[in-house]
């Protein structure tokens, strides 16, 4: 199993450690969500050789809008993706609490990860100054911070930090702990091992 998401994979090492699964996970970058290019290519530099030593099956942990291509990518290795997740909010909230929660889509999420990476995000990729943030992220209506692991207090001033610099005034925090993580883990998990032993 591997993934390439800071978000994820705090949390997919905590499901390690406490032995809520058991698998070898590879990591890769992750900023390699700011080129497509480049995450495609290290993809499949990695799928190429976890296909060669991984006998029991590859589970890749990207939602279906990491990347354009990413199940056709995943199919060519003979890999599983993980199922029913847009993003990796949704692996961390499942896709029907975050409808539930936000069914007009008007909110902007952030996870540990996320508060690590939204400068580079904002301005890195999209190149977007304080000003041009506010403007682009004007009706977004607030913030959902997705506390997995009940440290919302160790993000308090990174979650301060992205809301001055977007203009969203509204926080919120969800709850939401490992389980749908660790369910949609072991699902993709048991496929990988059922399409091993199909070949």
């Amino acid at each position: 199993m591997f993934d390439q998401l800071r978000n994820i994979r705090e949390r997919n090492k905590r499901l390690i450690e406490d032995g809520a699964i058991k698998v070898k996970a590879y990591f890769l970058p992750p900023t390699l969500h700011l080129d497509f290019d480049e995450l495609k290519g290290n993809l499949e530099k990695q799928l190429e050789e976890c296909s060669k030593n991984c006998h029991n099956g590859i589970v890749v942990v990207y939602g279906d809008s990491c990347h354009a291509e990413i199940k056709d990518i995943v199919r060519n290795y003979g890999a599983v993706k993980v199922q029913g997740c847009l993003n990796c909010i949704e692996m961390l909230l499942g896709k029907e609490t975050r409808e539930k929660i936000d069914p007009e889509k008007a909110f902007w999420y952030l996870s540990p990860g996320w508060c690590e990476n939204w400068e580079k995000f904002l301005k890195d990729s999209l190149g977007l100054d304080e000003k041009e943030a506010k403007e682009q992220l004007k009706n977004i209506k607030k913030v959902i911070f997705v506390d997995t692991l009940g440290n919302y207090e160790e993000y308090k001033k990174d979650i301060e930090k992205f809301r001055e610099y977007s203009g969203i005034q509204q926080v919120e925090k969800v709850e939401v702990g490992l389980e749908k993580l660790k369910n949609t883990l072991l699902n993709a998990i048991n496929q990988a091992l059922e399409t091993k032993k199909e070949r």
